[in-house]
């Protein structure tokens, strides 16, 4: 399928944003049913470090709307392992599927522990991006909102659950958590 101009728009809005040199691929779910294409930026937002962000997620059905039109959503992950191409698109796939509603503060279950055995990050949280300046982008169709990922472990994922998502931001930041170190422990 031709990728649309909207979606085109994204990608270079992204680039510009981030003043990186990005390549795309395509990842395929299990089945090989559906696809997500994942934009990587090596080296951005820091040395050693690359983001990850889908393209064209945002075409995926949420029912969620903004000013009379579909509101979609695009993900991004910026982490120090080659392994948030796969991170990301386990994330997305989870949005495309229904199986969770991509706004601030949701935690897609589980979505990290099939990447490295014994890693306390195991879920992830969906949070209004703060590593890029990225804004809500306008189409004839559909808006688009992003969304940054944000690995957590079990623990977390409990303190969001009983205290919610904003007092673990918050905790988080207090402690000044490492948010590229996907093999960072645990702030419980």
């Amino acid at each position: 399928m031709a990728v649309s101009e909207d979606n085109k728009s994204l990608a270079r809005y992204l680039r510009d944003v981030t003043q990186g040199s990005p390549t795309v691929t395509k990842y395929w779910d299990d089945a090989h049913v559906s696809d997500v294409d994942i934009m990587i930026i090596k080296d951005v937002p820091a040395g050693g470090v690359s983001t990850y962000a889908s393209l064209a997620l945002s075409d995926a059905k949420t029912g969620l709307t903004s000013g009379g039109k579909a509101l979609g959503v695009e993900i991004l992950l910026a982490l120090a392992t080659a392994e948030g191409a796969n991170m990301i698109a386990t994330c997305a796939f989870s949005i495309k599927k229904g199986e969770i509603t991509p706004l601030p503060g949701v935690v897609i279950p589980r979505a990290l522990e099939l990447y490295g055995e014994g890693r306390e990050m195991k879920h992830a949280m969906l949070i209004s991006p703060f590593v890029w300046d990225l804004e809500t982008q306008s189409f004839s169709a559909k808006s688009v909102a992003w969304l940054q990922v944000l690995p957590i472990s079990d623990a977390e994922r409990d303190y969001a659950l009983a205290n919610g998502p904003e007092a673990l931001e918050d905790l988080l930041q207090d402690r000044q958590i490492d948010v590229f170190d996907i093999d960072r422990p645990s702030a419980l």
